[in-house]
């Protein structure tokens, strides 16, 4: 079976050619309300979590990658910024604490390939959530992502590096025979000024597809309620045919409703 991409691999050019910004406005409003603490996973090199460091927010910051996690560390010193970073596995999640947020930015958690690993992630994550709380999950709807892939070598962008290199990278994707997975290869090239090739990298790849019940299906098997289902990060209604993403707002209590939004 492939395996998920090792983001060891790649932390040091990882924030070179991983620049959106689309989903931290929703974060913001999101949690940007919230007074308690907040526990991010898969928080990579700290993409999402800068921005909401210095609105105020108290972060705790987990990620399985001991090099992204170092990336995130010299971003928070080099920003005067604090937060509690942990390398672990959110599968195997022990804290000790809980939290009045939890959640998983840019789909992460379909970086977990299989049933067993999604399920001991969920339980985990219920378990370090206040009772009261709020669990956002964010995944690709596949339909839509799946339509993009074509099982050919796709050029995905040319980015500038420091010392005038540059950074191309292409990735080839293709559905696994089951439609339960994307898999495929991500490969980088970094050239010099004058286009000469310094250093060459292939990566495997490998996510999850999670239909619409199937997790939901899995979520309220590990103790959570659906409370929001977004299509998008403007929290647009969520349209199974269109929508690229599902944005889910889960909560341990029916008594919990994430207001007026």
């Amino acid at each position: 079976m492939k395996r998920p991409i090792e983001f060891d691999d790649i932390a040091d050019i990882y924030d070179y050619y991983v620049t959106t910004d689309l989903d931290i406005p929703f974060y913001l409003n999101q949690l940007g309300r919230l007074k308690g603490q907040v526990l991010e996973l898969m928080c990579g090199t700290g993409r999402v979590s800068i921005p909401l460091i210095k609105q105020g927010i108290s972060l705790t910051c987990v990620d399985y990658s001991a090099k992204m996690l170092e990336q995130f560390k010299d971003k928070l010193s080099s920003n005067n910024l604090q937060a509690r970073l942990v390398e672990a596995d959110v599968c195997k999640l022990d804290l000790g604490s809980r939290f009045d947020a939890i959640f998983i930015p840019f789909h992460s958690f379909m970086e977990l390939i299989g049933e067993q690993k999604q399920v001991a992630a969920l339980e985990r994550i219920n378990a370090h959530l206040k009772d009261d709380g709020v669990f956002i999950c964010t995944l690709h709807n596949p339909g839509p992502r799946t339509r993009v892939v074509t099982g050919e070598k796709v050029l995905r962008g040319e980015f500038l590096l420091p010392n005038e290199q540059t950074l191309v990278l292409y990735s080839k994707e293709q559905i696994n025979q089951g439609r339960s997975m994307i898999i495929g290869t991500q490969y980088y090239m970094i050239n010099n000024k004058s286009g000469e090739l310094l250093l060459e990298r292939q990566i495997d790849i490998a996510f999850s597809l999670i239909e619409k019940d199937r997790f939901e299906y899995l979520a309220k098997r590990a103790g959570f309620t659906v409370h929001k289902l977004y299509g998008d990060y403007s929290q647009g209604s969520f349209d199974y045919r269109n929508s690229p993403f599902m944005i889910y707002l889960l909560g341990k209590s029916e008594q919990w409703h994430p207001g007026d939004k």
